[in-house]
């Protein structure tokens, strides 16, 4: 019951438990594990042997053990051809996010506020405004 969107990659021994949802472009190291339920954004990068317990916004590198963001998959980005000035948006979304302090609502908040947003940073956004088993940070 899983589904996997265009262009994944499923490196060896990765494993899905049921109901996973992978956007598309995602890649999944050696031994990656992704819960039941859990879905992961599109563009993500999932390190090797890294259990997923919670969604993984879209544009993500995921390591270490527990999981946790680390970045956004910023060569995965270059190589299909996303723009620099998106390419920053999005690392910039990510940094008043995720490093900053601020639980989800707030840095959402700071970021956007008297500013237009690009839409990919719309969709980040959407994402963890859906999610129902919230984020890895």
């Amino acid at each position: 019951d899983c589904h996997l969107g265009n262009h994944v990659i499923l490196s060896n021994v990765s494993q899905l438990a049921g109901h996973v949802t992978l956007g598309d472009w995602v890649i999944l190291g050696g031994l990656a594990k992704v819960t039941q339920f859990c879905t992961v954004g599109k563009h993500s990068m999932i390190g090797a042997d890294v259990k997923i317990v919670k969604d993984v916004a879209p544009y993500c590198l995921v390591g270490r053990n527990p999981a946790q963001v680390e970045g956004i998959n910023k060569i995965g980005l270059r190589r299909r051809g996303f723009e620099k000035d998106v390419i920053d948006e999005i690392e910039n979304f990510f940094d008043v996010l995720l490093f900053s302090g601020l639980n989800n609502r707030d840095g959402i908040e700071k970021f956007i506020k008297g500013k237009n947003v690009v839409v990919e940073v719309e969709e980040v956004i959407n994402f963890i405004k859906n999610s129902t088993k919230g984020i890895h940070r």
